[in-house]
């Protein structure tokens, strides 16, 4: 389990801040689940879940439409190990916190 991101990289901090961004993204989700739930019971949540695949749905869509797939698959394969484990789940993670 905790061996996952050495087939990724060799760099142990580049390992260490992974997990620990990854960590920290759960628990910002986490927390923005929670405030939801405590402010808006289960209207809040369910309309957040579908506020999420809705969003999802469009962003697809417009990938789609504008045939834009490959273009977003080489960037993340293209993209530094740093990059794609430790600032995008941080990026992330700090909006969730910022919206709780």
């Amino acid at each position: 389990m905790f061996g996952i991101l050495r087939f990724v990289t060799d760099s142990s901090v580049v390992q260490f801040l992974g997990f620990f961004a990854t960590m920290l993204l759960i628990v910002a989700l986490s927390m923005l689940v929670g405030a939801i739930q405590h402010r808006w019971r289960a209207t809040g949540l369910l309309t957040a879940a579908a506020s999420v695949v809705v969003i999802g749905g469009l962003a697809a869509t417009l990938v789609t439409w504008t045939r834009s797939w490959s273009s977003l698959w080489s960037w993340i394969v293209d993209a530094s190990p740093t990059t794609t484990l430790v600032v995008l789940p941080l990026l992330v993670a700090a909006v969730c916190v910022g919206a709780t």
